[in-house]
């Protein structure tokens, strides 16, 4: 006999998905926080009970939870835990916990887990929303995409219906996860249709048509009704995706072009570095720029990783550069892994190959007219650019001399860091000793901490490992 096949798990605008019903009617929607649990509304498990809707009562009946998606149609009877029944006035509730019996068996592990996150870095009016639900009467449900118009009131939200197909949102998708495809996650659950009413033409009573408008909870009412709801706080901002990739590619270009010029690699490559032939100074501008680049973008990873603080350590990592943030495990894996080698490793790698570089070689040479020839006394001269420049024993990476005319003189091109090439010629920038290495070594240090904090984030303890229930 063959084995039978595997069963994936389902993540993004598929995952977590279920349904209440009563008998063989479709009644609501719901979504699968765990293994044994489902939040829904109140007025959903009302009607399953055959309930009026608005009852506040906890009910004590057992409710049908089916998962209209699971590979094998399956069905689990749960009980209600947490009740919040509909308010009066424009108050917040209608939120119901399910719990499965002690003698059911757990959720399917195909169907997934639902990820909960509250947007407060930006406004999500412009984000692509997503619906799965099923209409009454019917057994086979849509997902109907739809966008964020606003308050509806102090305690619920509108959504709006945009399916091009002319999909709506209609009765049977209450307690279904309003899913944002840019954060892939669920912010927030549809209570009920916003209907609208068409006056008749003839005096006659008005005729109630399909509405594309539905009101809903955000992620953050939920969680505030539901304390052991997992919910991520996304915070980057809105600039973020555009910043990320720009950001990491000019990090990666820089790491490359000026190791490449610094181990004496020509081509085009080399063209992309600020310095394309001198392998000194190509070490010299690559330790600049990898100082100012390698913070800022670990900063940004760091930020990232606290906006999914409870998934798995392969989502606390943006996307490649460019690339869709969808999450698929095994995809989502091994982009993670190529984003710390080219983005993280190697950068560190190469800065701490430009340190050495600059520490191990090339010199520094004084400005012979700021100190004036008395310094050089008793100096063997090693001079360069005409003889303006000389080295001496005073001037290095760390040392200032002594004799200017005045300490703006040691900012006003009175040292250059460079070297002789083959040719006997010198390539020579401007130096400001000690003050210039500190402030690259400290920026260099903050860097590390960064990374540091990012990898605390990355690999803590608080995610749910892939195919785990919360």
């Amino acid at each position: 006999m063959s084995a039978a096949p595997q069963r994936r798990t389902r993540y993004g605008r598929s995952a977590g998905v279920a349904a209440i019903a009563s008998g063989d009617r479709h009644v609501g929607m719901a979504m699968v926080l765990g293994r044994r649990s489902v939040l829904t509304c109140t007025h959903v498990v009302n009607e399953a009970l055959g309930h009026d809707g608005a009852s506040t009562p906890k009910p004590s009946g057992l409710v049908r939870i089916v998962f209209p998606l699971a590979a094998v149609q399956s069905e689990r009877l749960a009980s209600v835990s947490t009740w919040i029944p509909v308010q009066r006035g424009n108050k917040p509730g209608d939120v119901a916990l399910l719990l499965l019996e002690h003698d059911e068996a757990d959720i399917p592990p195909d169907v997934g887990i639902a990820d909960f996150a509250d947007v407060t870095g930006r406004t999500i009016d412009q984000d692509r929303l997503g619906v799965y639900g099923i209409r009454g009467g019917e057994s086979i449900g849509q997902h109907v995409q739809a966008r964020f118009i606003g308050d509806a009131g102090a305690a619920m939200t509108q959504i709006d219906s945009t399916d091009e197909a002319g999909l709506l949102i209609r009765p049977g998708f209450s307690g279904g996860g309003i899913f944002d495809e840019r954060e892939q996650a669920i912010v927030g659950m549809v209570q009920r249709v916003k209907a609208s009413v068409n006056p008749s033409s003839q005096g006659g009573p008005s005729k109630a048509q399909a509405s594309t408008a539905a009101l809903a909870l955000t992620a953050a009412q939920l969680a505030a009704f539901v304390p052991d709801l997992r919910v991520e706080q996304r915070g980057r901002p809105a600039w973020f995706p555009a910043t990320w990739p720009l950001a990491a590619l000019l990090l990666l270009l820089a790491c490359v072009s000026h190791f490449w010029v610094s181990q004496g690699g020509r081509g085009w490559i080399a063209n992309l570095a600020l310095e394309s032939e001198h392998l000194q100074l190509a070490a010299f501008y690559g330790m600049h720029v990898l100082a100012l680049l390698g913070p800022f973008v670990a900063w940004l990873l760091w930020q990232y990783s606290r906006d999914f603080s409870l998934s798995h350590w392969s989502r606390r990592i943006p996307a490649f550069p460019l690339c869709r943030e969808s999450w698929r495990p095994g995809r989502r894996v091994a982009m993670s892994t190529t984003v710390i080698a080219l983005f993280i490793v190697l950068p560190l790698y190469a800065q701490g190959h430009f340190l050495l570089k600059f520490h191990g070689q090339g010199h520094v040479f004084a400005d012979v007219s700021t100190f004036g020839n008395a310094a050089w006394a008793g100096v063997e001269p090693d001079c360069v650019v005409k003889d303006d420049f000389c080295r001496h024993p005073k001037a290095g990476r760390y040392a200032f001399m002594t004799g200017a005319k005045s300490i703006a003189s040691h900012f006003d091109y009175a040292y250059v860091y460079g070297e002789r090439r083959k040719d006997s010629t010198m390539e020579a920038l401007t130096y400001f000793p000690v003050v210039q290495p500190l402030v690259v070594l400290a920026l260099s240090a903050v860097w590390v901490v960064l990374l540091v904090l990012w990898g605390i984030g990355v690999w803590s303890n608080k995610h749910r490992p892939c195919g785990t229930k919360a």
